[in-house]
């Protein structure tokens, strides 16, 4: 996570800590942003050499251009001077719109390109913790504070509080129990006490990636 201005180096720095904690690639979606795709490109572009046409004349530089295997869409919803929804506008930035949409099918995610979910996750962050609401007077003192304040809502909304969306017959459910984490809604109790192992080695491996993946690919090749 990262919080301040939004500029190219802080959108760079999140997808290099989304990739350095992944096995593969995701797929990205975002909304029109200008500064996603080049922070996209900086983190995960590959070198393209072009050859020079002809015996004479400086070779052309080379360049960041992005892998096949990377899928992102950009959702951008336009307004009136009224702030009403007029329509919304999706837009396949790489992979391709027959790529996108076969990649979408085979990774079971429907056939239906929207930021719903991830709209309704802010929300419910954004209520229940107050220094992230909008023109609020409930600011962290540190950035250490809040980022633990964060993570603590992070936890509770996964293993202890059920959704009404997860629920079966009978049988209330979190997100925890829905990806096999948990067998059951875990109580504040349980949560509290339960151990944590600190892994200062892994910790350290994704810094490392981190790193790797937001030094330029030019500069390293």
């Amino acid at each position: 996570m990262h919080w301040g201005h939004r500029t190219q180096e802080s959108a760079a720095l999140v997808i290099a800590q989304v990739v350095a904690r992944l096995c593969g690639l995701p797929l990205w979606l975002s909304d029109g942003w200008k500064a996603y795709p080049a922070a996209l490109v900086q983190v995960l572009g590959r070198v393209y050499r072009r050859r020079r046409r002809g015996p004479r004349g400086p070779h052309p530089k080379p360049r960041l251009v992005p892998p096949k295997e990377l899928f992102y869409v950009q959702v951008v919803k336009v307004r009136d001077g009224k702030g009403k929804l007029l329509r919304v506008v999706r837009r396949v930035v790489f992979g391709g719109p027959r790529r996108f949409f076969a990649e979408m099918a085979c990774r079971g995610l429907g056939s239906t390109i929207h930021t719903a979910f991830m709209e309704r996750w802010y929300g419910t962050l954004r209520g229940l913790c107050a220094p992230l609401r909008r023109r609020t007077r409930c600011n962290s003192l540190s950035q250490s504070r809040h980022h633990a304040r964060v993570w603590l809502l992070v936890d509770l909304y996964n293993f202890v509080l059920p959704h009404k969306s997860l629920r079966q017959p009978g049988w209330p459910r979190t997100p925890a129990m829905a990806h096999g984490l948990a067998n059951h809604v875990w109580s504040y109790r349980d949560y509290l006490w339960y151990p944590v192992h600190p892994d200062p080695v892994g910790r350290q491996l994704i810094q490392q990636r981190v790193e790797e993946l937001l030094t330029p690919a030019l500069e390293a090749g």
